[in-house]
């Protein structure tokens, strides 16, 4: 772990008028030993038209594929580096983002899972918020409020950790993290350090903004994990209906805040 390779994979879908920061801060880290490639979906924008301004700087295949999971645990599958992370192509990363990853693993031998701090961004680079994680990881914590106190783009995993627990679940397409970060947790330590390492843009085509419709995600994922405690489950669904609420799905919301009264008081 003295310097060891990390591997940053970018999944990629006509999101051209953002990539060429993302490719920028993967270029502006102050670690060196990076091996990053983009993975794109058969973009239909300008977003080749980016990539190929680096002049063959940049290692990438385009082609239309099953979405971003499928393109992530393809990234996995054929980089090489012990220390892994993906950064989507609408966020970007600090300077320092994979030193410090580097820097936590190399303090935490035994972690699985580094992550830092985000500051989320608009479509015009205005600040939008701040993410904290004061009390970093407590898998029971996270599971009993259903609240992920990491943001994905400032998190890097250990390879090891990844190939124990297994390859992001093609079943979901929102709650892909939560599921792998609570999966490896019952194995390795995820460790938290109170730094900002990306800038998580906030925009009207991002799933962000959009995710309402994949929130059934979060009962798959405790069913799959064996969660059944009636905390767990009346925070589940609880966070359930805020997703619904959000999207307009206010019948959903609705039902779902009666499962979650309901679990309150078994």
């Amino acid at each position: 772990m003295h310097h060891p390779l990390v591997s940053v994979i970018m999944p990629s879908y006509n999101q051209g008028r953002f990539i060429e920061a993302a490719i920028n801060s993967i270029h502006a880290q102050t670690y060196s030993h990076i091996e990053f490639g983009v993975l794109d979906g058969g973009s239909t924008d300008n977003t080749l038209d980016v990539i190929n301004s680096y002049g063959g700087a940049v290692r990438y295949r385009s082609r239309p594929d099953f979405g971003q999971v499928a393109a992530i645990n393809e990234g996995l599958a054929t980089s090489r580096g012990e220390i892994v992370g993906w950064l989507c192509s609408d966020d970007e990363l600090a300077p320092e983002a994979v030193e410090c990853a580097v820097e936590m693993f190399r303090r935490n031998p035994a972690a699985g899972v580094a992550f830092g701090d985000t500051i989320f961004v608009t479509e015009s680079d205005a600040f939008a918020g701040r993410s904290y994680a004061d009390n970093g990881w407590d898998t029971r914590r996270v599971i009993d409020t259903c609240r992920n106190p990491i943001p994905q783009p400032s998190a890097f995993f250990r390879r090891a950790a990844i190939e124990g627990a297994g390859a992001l679940d093609p079943a979901y397409r929102y709650f892909f993290d939560f599921d792998l970060f609570l999966r490896i947790s019952r194995r390795w330590p995820i460790v938290h350090l109170p730094v900002v390492m990306s800038y998580y843009r906030l925009h009207s085509t991002s799933l962000t903004s959009n995710s309402a419709p994949y929130v059934w995600e979060l009962a798959s994922i405790y069913r799959k994990l064996g969660v059944w405690r009636p905390k767990a489950l009346s925070a589940m669904y609880a966070r359930t209906a805020e997703y619904y609420g959000h999207g307009g799905m206010h019948w959903k919301a609705f039902v779902a805040r009666v499962r979650s009264k309901l679990w309150s008081i078994v």
